[in-house]
């Protein structure tokens, strides 16, 4: 199984590491075991008008499956700040995992914490409660899980 990175990124430089990261990680094969459930996708959307009084605003010029879009509209989100989170479609066991980050001019260094933290949720691994690590950190504990699903 491999999961596409879809979403609409306007900041270029975290743009061209969110496909890197895409060609590098998700271009894989990966097993899928009933130990992990894996995302079907992972949706990223970067800049500050992805969010307007805490509800997503779609991409004039982006497709998006309905089931997401109903998933997103009943969400309310911060209007700065990164927020990644496990979605799951109704009566259903498949889940995306979303990013979101509507700052005017957020960090690379905190873009690309929130990218890694991203993809180790859209493979299964459960980040609430642990504690705020590097993006070196999580990058090798993203290579090592990386590893052990191929």
């Amino acid at each position: 199984m491999q999961i596409p990175i879809i979403g609409d990124i306007d900041n270029p430089e975290f743009l061209e590491t969110t496909q890197d990261l895409g060609t590098e990680i998700f271009s894989h094969e990966f097993l899928v075991t009933n130990e992990r459930k894996l995302a079907v996708a992972i949706a990223v959307f970067v800049g500050p008008d992805v969010v307007s009084d805490g509800q997503f605003i779609q991409p004039q010029d982006l497709y998006m499956d309905p089931r997401l879009l109903e998933i997103m509209s009943n969400k309310v989100f911060p209007d700065t700040g990164c927020r990644i989170e496990r979605l799951w479609f109704e009566n259903s066991n498949k889940y995306f995992v979303l990013l979101i980050e509507s700052s005017e001019q957020p960090q690379i260094e905190y873009l690309e914490q929130c990218l890694l933290g991203s993809a180790m949720t859209a493979l299964g691994e459960e980040l609430d409660g642990n504690p705020i690590q590097t993006a070196k950190e999580m990058r090798t504990q993203l290579d090592t899980l990386v590893e052990t699903l191929k």
